[in-house]
């Protein structure tokens, strides 16, 4: 029986948020190798949530956990 897999959205919020970190690595750390990973690794764990979003918790604001809305950190 093949796994469920999950719709992920990512809100603009967040996408900004990865562009403005990336951005000042790239740009004021002139570190563009280390953006370019960091990036690719944020996508790695955000897709993670496709098929285990049980094991990200769910946001504490209860609004968008009764939504199920859950979250995930990169290197915390």
């Amino acid at each position: 029986m093949p796994m469920k897999e999950y719709k992920v959205v990512t809100l603009p919020l967040a996408e900004e948020d990865i562009a403005d970190q990336t951005d000042y690595i790239a740009f004021e750390l002139r570190s563009p190798e280390t953006a370019v990973n960091m990036v690719k690794a944020f996508r790695k764990v955000i897709n993670s949530l496709s098929l285990f979003p049980q094991s990200h918790e769910l946001d504490e604001d209860r609004e968008l956990a009764r939504y199920g809305i859950r979250k995930t950190y990169y290197k915390n």
